[in-house]
């Protein structure tokens, strides 16, 4: 569903891009031609000021006839007559222009551009005196030229500067994109995860009211038949409010009521909880929490952390079995420890443990949620969770920090 969307994006930002460079490129240029311009008439009007003008005013006109600039000077009366040609290395001659004659008897300095056998002349009228103007011939071609070399750069360096577009707009694209292609695969897996795990009690829960409806039955029958959907009912509900936690424990930490909470208090509970399956599979439990222990947390969800671990070492641990809990006190921290002898629980089983879903080697029961949850339940406390294997014990270990965050 992603991908049609990325190639998209991917084209639109690189067409975005070379647009961009292609525009900044462009106005450097024009703006680089417009400069090129101005200083080609701040040149003439300069070398007019310091060269020619000072001659002028003296009419030293013989002085001026003797000077050879690379611009060609001309002097003209009202009547359009040359009245001073000085020698020049420009060999062009350009014809009369009226409108510009008149507007610089009228006051004005302006401007033209020629071209002659392939070169570009700038001509300007300036006006001198109420009898004559001047009019100044220059070469562009060295400008030209200049601009042409900068033209032929831009050329050259742009199928670098479309190829480096290319790879930066698809680095851009799938960088913003990486946190939604992250949300949408964690949405599939978690709507096929829901679709799976609810099929099965939703089936039994079906078989139960048809095997019930085939035939009259007895109030007995009736009300067995009642618990067991109960049961069932319970179960869903269960793996909903599971759902719920896990849907949530992507983008934000819980909202927690933290208070002051004995742990041992929580172990005592659950161990009249399940003493009844501790007995019978002759476990031998072991609480090594003293008294006065406590821990800053929401007594709900830490509760539900330490039953989730509790129930999954009550459930795998074999027959004549060991569960022990204890409580480590540290400067900052408390450590909470749940152990348990597991048979069926190997290294990589450990590296998965906390991904929703994940069933270890030969477990069948329960729907891998448990200890995702118990994780989330724990980080949003600020804490951390961790397990360890040592031969056939299997530790998990909450720290909680003792500050209240």
């Amino acid at each position: 569903m992603i991908d049609p969307a990325q190639k998209k994006l991917n084209r639109v930002f690189l067409f975005i891009i070379i647009t961009f460079n292609i525009l900044i490129l462009a106005i450097i240029f024009f703006f680089l031609h417009y400069r090129l311009i101005e200083s080609a008439k701040d040149h003439i009007i300069d070398n007019t000021a310091t060269e020619i003008m000072p001659h002028y005013i003296k009419n030293d006109f013989e002085t001026l006839n003797k000077i050879i600039e690379d611009e060609y000077y001309q002097v003209l009366d009202r009547q359009g007559n040359i009245v001073l040609d000085m020698q020049s290395s420009v060999h062009f001659k350009p014809p009369l222009n009226i409108r510009l004659f008149e507007a610089a008897f009228a006051g004005s300095e302006v401007y033209e551009t020629l071209k002659h056998n392939d070169i570009s002349y700038m001509v300007s009228y300036c006006p001198l005196d109420s009898k004559h103007i001047m009019r100044v011939t220059m070469s562009m071609e060295n400008l030209s030229n200049f601009q042409r070399s900068f033209f032929l750069i831009i050329l050259f360096t742009l199928p670098v500067m479309l190829s480096l577009s290319f790879i930066v707009s698809r680095y851009m694209v799938n960088q913003s994109l990486k946190p939604v292609k992250r949300v949408l695969t964690y949405q599939e897996t978690f709507s096929s995860n829901i679709t799976h795990e609810l099929n099965s009690p939703l089936t039994a829960i079906k078989g139960i009211l048809e095997v019930s409806l085939k035939k009259e039955r007895t109030p007995e029958e009736y009300r067995d038949a009642m618990k067991s959907l109960l049961n069932r009912v319970n179960s869903i509900i269960y793996l909903l409010n599971n759902l719920f936690l896990l849907a949530t424990s992507k983008f934000k930490p819980l909202d927690l009521l933290k208070e002051e909470v004995k742990i041992k208090n929580i172990f005592d509970s659950l161990e009249e909880k399940y003493e009844p399956l501790i007995l019978s599979k002759n476990i031998s439990l072991t609480i090594d929490v003293p008294s006065h222990a406590v821990c800053y947390c929401d007594i709900s969800l830490m509760r539900r952390a330490i039953e989730n671990l509790m129930d999954n070492a009550v459930n795998y641990t074999p027959e004549n079995g060991l569960i022990k809990m204890g409580y480590v006190f540290y400067r900052d921290s408390s450590a909470l420890t749940i152990s348990n002898t597991c048979e069926s629980v190997i290294k990589y089983d450990i590296v998965n443990f906390f991904k929703p879903f994940y069933r270890g080697r030969g477990r069948t029961e329960g729907k891998g949620l448990g200890l995702h949850i118990v994780q989330y339940i724990v980080e949003s406390h600020g804490g951390k969770i961790t397990a360890h294997l040592d031969k056939k014990l299997l530790t998990f270990t909450l720290q909680i920090p003792h500050l209240i965050t």
